[in-house]
Order: C-alpha cells, then sequence, then structure tokens
C-alpha cells in the first residue's frame, strides 16, 4: 500500500488541492451557506478545520474555478464571480508572552489588526488611512464595496482568541472587550456594503454584542443545518480514508509493534473494530441534538499519519480549557468519567449568549457579567467542544452533556490525578502499566497492592480524607486503565467493570465502614451478579448484531462483540476499602472473588504494610 498525502495541518485551501491532498468535500455546504444571505459565527474546538473552511470560502468569493474542478460545488455554481474578499486571522498571533506587561499586551493585539488594515488599505488603494481602527474598516468595507460595484466579503478566524487567552487583567480584559465590539460593531453599520460576513471561533460566548446578535440570529441555524461543516462523519471516513484505515488494520494484525500500544490493537482486529477504536477515541463530538457524531479531524489524521492510536490531545490545549472542570466538584467529575451525562439546562447550546447581551460594551456590569461566564467551568467547557451533547428532553428543553470520547475523558483523568496525588506523572504511568499487567496474569493481591499506592499518595490529610475523595479516586485509576482496556464505571466510584483479552472483572468497592455481615452480604451479591451477567452475555451471545438502532449504541455493540472475542473468564470482585487506624489512608483491606468457573467465596486479605505510605 502506498501512502496519500494527508491535508494533516492543512489551513490554506489552495495549497491543499494544488499538492493533490485527501479532501473531504464540503463544498456542497460552503455553497449554500455562502448564498443564503446571513452573516455566520461558527464555533468548534481547537484543531476542527475552521481554518481550512475559511479558506474555502476565501477562494470561492475570489473565483478561484480551478481547484474546485471536481467537487460537489462544481455543479451547483454557473457564475463564479470575485469579490473583494478582507480575510482576518486573529489566530496566529501572541497576544500574552510570559514576559510582556500589561500595556505590551494591550498593544499587540491593536498593531496586529492595525497591520492588517495597512495591508488592505494599500491593496484596495483607500485613500484615507487617519482615524481609530473602527473607522479604517468601515472605511475600507465602504471603499471596496463601491469601487467593485458590488459587496465585500469579511472572513475572520478565530475571532474571540484574543478574549479566551487574556490573563486575569481586568484593564487588559476591558480594553480587549472594547476593542473588539467597538470593530466588529462596523459588521452591522456596513452591513449593506457586505456581501457576506463569516466568523469562526472557538466558544458560542458573545462576547461583544454585534457576535451575540449574529448568534441569536443564525447560530442555530447553522448548527442545525450544517452540523457536519467541519470535523468527518462516520460515513466520510469510510468514503475519503478506507486506504488509511485498511493501513491500520493490517498495521494492528502484525504483530510487529511489542510497544504498549499492542495493547489498543489487540482491540482492531477488523476493519470495523478500526472504526470503532477511532470512534471512541476521536469521536463523539455533536453540536446539535439533531446532527450526527463526527470524528476530531486533526487527531484522526494524526492516528493516520503516525499509524498508532495516540493521545494527541494536549496539542489541542485540552488541559488549560478543562482545568476549571477538573478542579470543580468531585461529584460532576465522577459523573462524567463514569459516562453519566450531566444536566445542561444552564448551558443551551443553541444559546448565542448566557449573560445579558443589552449591557453597554466595556461597562463594569459587562465585564462582570463576561468574566462570569469564562470562569464558570461547565459553561466554558461545554462552549470548547470539551462537553459535548449526549442527549435531548424535547419537553423538558434540557441537554444532557458528557465528554466526546475516551482521549478527552484520559485528559481529565490524568490532571485530576495531578492534582489530588503526589503521584509525578512517571510514577503514575508505572503504576497503571502494573495494574495492567496484574489484570492480564489474573493477580488479584498485586492489583490491590499497586490500587492501594493511589489512596495512600492523596494531598488530603488521612483524618480529612471523605469517601468521595476515595470514589473519585477509583473512578480516576479506572478510567486511566480503560485506555487499554474496554471500561465501565459508575459514577459513585462503587462499581467497575473491566474486559481484557482472557477475563471480564466486576469490581464492586465498599467504601463505608458498614460492620460485620457485609462481606456475607456481598458474597451473595457477587454469586447473584455473577448468574445475571452470564445470562446478559448468554443473551447478548444470541441476539448477535440484529439491531441496528442509535448510532453510538450500534457502534458500541459492535466493538463489544469482535474487540476481545473468543471465551473468556468472568470475575466478580466484591472489594472491602476501610481503615486499619483513623490516622492513616483508607486502603483495599480484603476482597471476595467468584468466577465463572467456582461457585467460592473465599475472602482475601491484602497486606497493607508495603502501601500504607505514599510513593
Amino acid at each position: 500500500m502506498t501512502d496519500r498525502k494527508l491535508p494533516l495541518g492543512a489551513q490554506n485551501f489552495e495549497d491543499l488541492r494544488t499538492r493533490g491532498c485527501v479532501y473531504v468535500d464540503k463544498t456542497d455546504q460552503v455553497w449554500k451557506i455562502a448564498n443564503a444571505g446571513r452573516p455566520y459565527v461558527l464555533s468548534r474546538p481547537r484543531r476542527f478545520g475552521k481554518s481550512l473552511l475559511i479558506s474555502t470560502f476565501k477562494a470561492y468569493f475570489q473565483g478561484q474555478k480551478d481547484l474546485f474542478t471536481g467537487l460537489a460545488i462544481e455543479s451547483l455554481e454557473t457564475k463564479w464571480e470575485q469579490y473583494p474578499v478582507l480575510h482576518l486571522d486573529l489566530s496566529a498571533i501572541e497576544y500574552y508572552p510570559d514576559t510582556s506587561t500589561p500595556g505590551e499586551q494591550v498593544n499587540m493585539l491593536e498593531e496586529a489588526i492595525s497591520d492588517r488594515l495597512d495591508e488592505w488599505e494599500k491593496q484596495f488603494a483607500v485613500p484615507d488611512d487617519e482615524g481609530s481602527l473602527s473607522d479604517r474598516f468601515a472605511r475600507i468595507i465602504q471603499h471596496t464595496s463601491q469601487g467593485w460595484g458590488k459587496g465585500a466579503v469579511v472572513l475572520i478566524d478565530e475571532s474571540d482568541k484574543p478574549l479566551l487567552e487574556a490573563p486575569p487583567s481586568t484593564y487588559v480584559l476591558e480594553h480587549h472587550l472594547s476593542l473588539l465590539d467597538s470593530f466588529y460593531s462596523v459588521l452591522k453599520r456596513e452591513e449593506r456594503h457586505l456581501r457576506f460576513v463569516f466568523l469562526t471561533g472557538i466558544t458560542k460566548l458573545a462576547q461583544v454584542n454585534v457576535l451575540g446578535e449574529i448568534h441569536r440570529r443564525n447560530g442555530s441555524i447553522l448548527d442545525r443545518d450544517f452540523p457536519a461543516l467541519c470535523g468527518f462523519t462516520r460515513e466520510e471516513l469510510t468514503e475519503c480514508f478506507h486506504h488509511e484505515i485498511e493501513i491500520l488494520r493490517v498495521t494492528n494484525d502484525s504483530g510487529n509493534d511489542r510497544s504498549i500500544q499492542d495493547m489498543l490493537r489487540a482491540l482492531c482486529r477488523g476493519y470495523e473494530d478500526v472504526l470503532n477504536a477511532l470512534s471512541r477515541r476521536y469521536g463523539g463530538y455533536r453540536f446539535h441534538h439533531l446532527g450526527k457524531q463526527l470524528f476530531h479531524p486533526w487527531s484522526v489524521l494524526m492516528c493516520f499519519h503516525e499509524r498508532e492510536f495516540g493521545d494527541y490531545s494536549d496539542q489541542i490545549g485540552i488541559f488549560k480549557i478543562l482545568k476549571g472542570v477538573v478542579k470543580d466538584s468531585d461529584n460532576d467529575l465522577s459523573a462524567l468519567l463514569g459516562g453519566y451525562a450531566l444536566d445542561g439546562s444552564d448551558v443551551h447550546p443553541t444559546s448565542a449568549t448566557v449573560f445579558n447581551p443589552d449591557v453597554e460594551p466595556g461597562s463594569t456590569n459587562y465585564l462582570r457579567s463576561l468574566r462570569n461566564v469564562l470562569e464558570d467551568p461547565l459553561t466554558l467547557t461545554y462552549h470548547c467542544g470539551y462537553l459535548t451533547i449526549k442527549d435531548y428532553d424535547q419537553h423538558l428543553d434540557v441537554y444532557q452533556l458528557a465528554f466526546p470520547n475516551q482521549l478527552v475523558k484520559l485528559g481529565v483523568a490524568k490532571f485530576a490525578i495531578s492534582t489530588r496525588t503526589r503521584l509525578s506523572d512517571k510514577e503514575r504511568k508505572s503504576l497503571i502499566r502494573d495494574l495492567l499487567a496484574a489484570l492480564d496474569a489474573g493477580t488479584l493481591r498485586s492489583f490491590f497492592a499497586t490500587f492501594n499506592s493511589f489512596f495512600t499518595s492523596l494531598h488530603c490529610r488521612p483524618e480529612s480524607c471523605m469517601d468521595h475523595h476515595y470514589s473519585l479516586i477509583i473512578n480516576l485509576v479506572f478510567c486511566l486503565v480503560g485506555e487499554f482496556t474496554k471500561t465501565q464505571l459508575l459514577s459513585d466510584g462503587a462499581e467497575a467493570t473491566v474486559e481484557t483479552s482472557k477475563r471480564i472483572y466486576k469490581f464492586v468497592f465498599q467504601l463505608k465502614e458498614t460492620g460485620e455481615g457485609s462481606l456475607e452480604k456481598s458474597k451473595t451479591s457477587v454469586k447473584k451478579e455473577r448468574e445475571e451477567n452470564s445470562e446478559e452475555q448468554n443473551s447478548e451471545e444470541e441476539n448477535g448484531e440484529e439491531e441496528n438502532s442509535e448510532e453510538e449504541n450500534s457502534e458500541e455493540d459492535r466493538s463489544s462483540t469482535s474487540a476481545m472475542g473468543g471465551t473468556r473468564t468472568l470475575v466478580n470482585v466484591s472489594v472491602k476499602v476501610g481503615r486499619q487506624t483513623f490516622d492513616r489512608f483508607k486502603t483495599v483491606q480484603s476482597y471476595v472473588v467468584n468466577d465463572s468457573h467456582s461457585d467460592s467465596t473465599v475472602e482475601n486479605s491484602v497486606s497493607d504494610d508495603a502501601s500504607s505510605s505514599p510513593l
């Protein structure tokens, strides 16, 4: 198989087409949006293809017909008119270097916009270059429209970057809000001189009034009618990247690479398995409750390029966006890690703004309102795309939000472990490897001895650690184990199911001191759970893959059937977590095992000597 040119990091449509890169054709949607007669603001996460989309609009409005040969738009467009295009890219500028002062930070944004205005004034021979940035912008629009005899096209990429990355300085944020509000307000004032307006950003927050108005009018229309404008659908992956998926399948089958990636590759034995693995790690995004699930294009292309199911999330700034959620409520974090959707009723996805848009821009109330939004973890995380729409109740108008995929979840888990324990990154990785080895070998005593190291490395003092601290650690650890196995959690950290190539483990944790008899009670429940799980497994095998229901459910069913395969031992484990004395951390004290080959419910103790102190 020969490699093809992947559009990895491609932001320029002309360059992509002239180099012969693989292109997922979105031009039918581009044509419909360009001819809808509305201004738009598109909000998508980082590295989701926004800049390439802006470049595609630019090529279309410049009449570069040759670049669109063989694409869907070729049969839709007949005139191929040229328009004056004003393209402002705010993504390529570092506005806030660590060594800069607030005064320098203010000047950087002004200078960046002023430099672009200088270029337009020279390009379109605008006679006057005096006045404020907004005055110059308005004059350029008027001059180009009158000179060309048609409306100008304005394309602004990453329109909210200067605000999202602003340091916690009232002076800088106030200045940037006032500047951008004044600058973008030109788009409304000069509407009669404009043919088309399209802005992109990361958030759906209406940082400035004119963007809020555009969002309210057209933001939900864009998400509803063109939900797959950026990103890849499953159908687009199979149609455009069949070659690369097949290479991944062959690579995974070869067994030549003996790195930790083997644990992931063991899950991918066929074409559909590779697709499901891509979905679990890079898919799951949905920006309208009626839209299809989307794959993160940068991560998918990197996977094809590297031929590994790697973690490329660090390169899209995930920790910076998610740190507020990680440091927030333990209960919400446990729920998200466990796959339980949060109530998103306060984060209405189709709402352009979650603060009063009528407050005067630049005023104290306006700044306080915006700052509250930017500092609210749940709201900001949804609008940045790291929580996505899981479900929607039309009657209650309530959205259910969840992490889109395994890698976002892993990013949160890794960061949360680092903020709640004294473990270094190297120690965490070593412990996870030991846990995986123990599960693979079936040595549960070793597994729990290693597990206790996470408990005893908590930042809080033993006497102040509450059950929810231990519950969260349980969820975090199993989430990290789930990178290399198939794992399901309960949000309260009480139960976890882990599937390896040889065994299916079902862990039930008892966190509270329940006194004598609790273990006997758990023995009975374990046996009952084993029987119920055995019945469910037999039922699933009989039903096979008959169901063809919702997309995410069918994907999960397929991966469950094909990822592991063969006959595996079902192992039910009831785990008792307690402490020997009040001034020591809770640890796993004992466990009861009941597997599909035995009805034995023998209590096994876990030595606390090796794990009673932090690493």
